[in-house]
């Protein structure tokens, strides 16, 4: 049997915790606050139906979007489908406001299923700005990128690859009046600084792990009421390390062989036979990674025996054995 030895890490968060006395005087000034707040965020929710409000309010407020996009000459194949939306839209809402009030279950049913064949329309249109939104990249038509732009959808931020795209695009076109566009710019380099920061530190924890997983096999404390033999594989940076555990107070002899090893490459060979002394750990191979993308496992089967196969002995000392001399003993 293979032992996984798992290594965790552990972080520390400091925190502050600061008493400051509050006047009344703020007190009330923030009670306002939250009272003008809690007023318009009640008058908003009012817009839109509160049925299904995660589903149908993005799709409500998606066609005003989608209207200026019929003005254009590009969306005149898209027109009458922006049109069945729009219509399709004010039914819905008007549905749903009535089912706040009187919800009845198969209504809300027929509810649900008329928003689902909304998303449907929602995605064929947003399926088209997309597409002619690349269309305008790649033939470096800035007229027609700019006035895709002057009311973008929310899709362009959303897409990592378009967002990367238009933000690319747009610094080669040297303009500079849009102020979605500077802002898309300043958050896609925001992304990007984050992503590297990410990275750095996944690699730092990465290069953590495995210092520490190597630290903790330099500290070995026998079982000696187990007396037990055990091989360990550890996960390295570039691999695996496989090592013997000897809990017993004598020399151990291990045949070792590796087995149904794929994207794996060993330092020694496949079939593997050494000593290794009593109450210790012993780092036995290494197998590093051939294609760091790809799958890699393998799996060991060994046999242990008591005594060193490797032993040296000094062929001139005499024993004292109740055998004659040159003779051979099965």
């Amino acid at each position: 049997m293979i032992h996984i030895l798992d290594t965790s890490l552990f972080y520390l968060c400091d925190f502050q915790v600061t008493n400051t006395p509050i006047s009344l005087a703020s007190m009330l000034q923030s009670f306002m606050k939250k009272s003008i707040l809690f007023l318009v965020f009640s008058l908003y929710a009012k817009v839109y139906p509160s049925l299904y409000a995660q589903l149908g309010t993005p799709l409500f407020k998606s066609v005003k979007d989608f209207k200026y996009l019929s003005t254009l000459d590009s969306f005149a194949v898209d027109k009458d489908l922006i049109q069945k939306l729009d219509s399709l839209c004010k039914e819905a809402i008007k549905k749903g406001f009535e089912l706040d009030k009187n919800p009845d279950k198969e209504e809300i049913k027929a509810y649900l299923k008329a928003l689902r064949q909304l998303q449907t329309l929602h995605d064929k249109i947003e399926k088209s700005y997309k597409q002619q939104l690349y269309k305008s990249i790649y033939s470096n038509d800035k007229e027609s990128f700019f006035i895709l732009l002057k009311r973008p959808l929310n899709l362009v931020r959303a897409d990592a690859r378009l967002k990367q795209k238009v933000v690319e695009f747009y610094k080669t076109t040297g303009q500079t009046e849009s102020s979605y566009l500077k802002a898309l710019y300043e958050d896609y380099n925001l992304d990007e600084r984050s992503y590297a920061h990410m990275n750095k530190m996944f690699k730092l924890y990465e290069e953590k792990k495995d210092v520490i997983s190597r630290k903790s096999l330099d500290i070995f404390s026998p079982d000696y009421k187990a007396k037990k033999i055990e091989v360990l594989s550890v996960k390295v940076k570039d691999g695996f390390d496989i090592y013997l555990e000897n809990h017993t107070f004598s020399v151990v002899s291990v045949k070792l062989h590796l087995k149904q090893m794929h994207n794996l490459s060993s330092d020694v060979s496949a079939s593997y036979i050494n000593s290794y002394p009593s109450r210790s750990r012993s780092k036995m191979m290494h197998l590093s990674i051939i294609e760091k993308s790809k799958k890699s496992d393998f799996s060991i089967s060994y046999g242990t025996m008591l005594g060193s196969l490797v032993t040296s002995y000094n062929k001139k000392y005499v024993y004292a054995l109740p055998y004659k001399r040159e003779k051979l003993i099965f």
